[in-house]
């Protein structure tokens, strides 16, 4: 990438454009995590992005490189119960942050996932949780972000399940 190219770098929030750019970043995200699973879960995210996207509550930046989204990373924030460790109850799942790989290494997912939590805050969030893969751990953690003590449990709800 030329110098004039690295100039052409815009931060901004996601449009209705970038719909399709933010399934495609967010199907390189699974691929890296090794996630497989139902392929019309891109449809899915398809019309979750257009009917989101405008949403208050939904933080979605992109990094636009020359008219081409080539990073982003998203936040959605959550009202919860108060607890001792979150005395507001607010906060922000991160997820999504991803680079196509021809761009990585260049500050990109940093500068969308500064953006997202920079809006986090402005939002009121007084906490921000993600799931990290191995290439992004770096990243999270000279953010401050730390393993929790308490990690995640999950089951798969189904309509069967009553």
């Amino acid at each position: 990438m030329n110098e004039n190219s690295e100039s052409a770098m815009l931060l901004r929030r996601a449009e209705g454009r970038d719909v399709e750019a933010l399934v495609e970043l967010r199907g390189l995200m699974f691929e890296a995590m090794g996630a497989t699973g139902d392929p019309e879960w891109r449809k899915a995210a398809a019309d979750w992005f257009a009917e989101h996207i405008d949403d208050a509550r939904v933080g979605a930046f992109v990094v636009d490189l020359n008219g081409e989204v080539v990073a982003c990373a998203v936040g959605v924030i959550r009202e919860g119960i108060p607890s001792p460790g979150l005395p507001s109850g607010t906060d922000v799942a991160i997820s999504t942050v991803c680079t196509r790989p021809r761009a990585r290494g260049r500050g990109y997912a940093r500068a969308a996932f500064g953006a997202v939590l920079r809006w986090a805050r402005a939002q009121g969030a007084g906490r921000a949780e993600l799931m990290a893969t191995r290439s992004g751990r770096h990243l999270y953690e000279s953010l401050g972000f730390e393993d929790a003590d308490c990690p995640a449990m999950r089951a798969r709800l189904t309509p069967s399940d009553d």
